[in-house]
């Protein structure tokens, strides 16, 4: 099963365009970070990123999977909103 985590890593890795920085960003170990996604592309069948001795970029793959994992995270964010929204209530000011 894929998790909204491995989303936000390949979002992460993409933003940050270095498996490092991403993984502290991700306040997780290099190492693994690097697991998690090799883990994801497993899952997914296809290689996501493409490697050498440093983060070269996507795949078209993993360009393709990018686009879904910004529309879960973002459908997940929506989903936090609006559980807060019933929960709490309204709040602002209306003007």
């Amino acid at each position: 099963m894929i998790d909204i985590r491995d989303m936000e890593i390949l979002n992460a890795l993409s933003q940050h365009g270095h498996f490092q920085r991403a993984a502290d960003a991700c306040g997780i170990s290099q190492p693994a970070f690097s697991t998690r996604l090799r883990k994801l592309e497993k899952k997914l069948g296809a290689p996501l990123v493409r490697r050498g001795n440093k983060y070269v970029g996507l795949t078209s793959e993993g360009e393709i999977a990018l686009v879904w994992a910004r529309r879960i995270l973002q459908d997940a964010k929506g989903l936090r909103q609006d559980v807060a929204a019933a929960r709490d209530g309204l709040t602002g000011r209306v003007t």
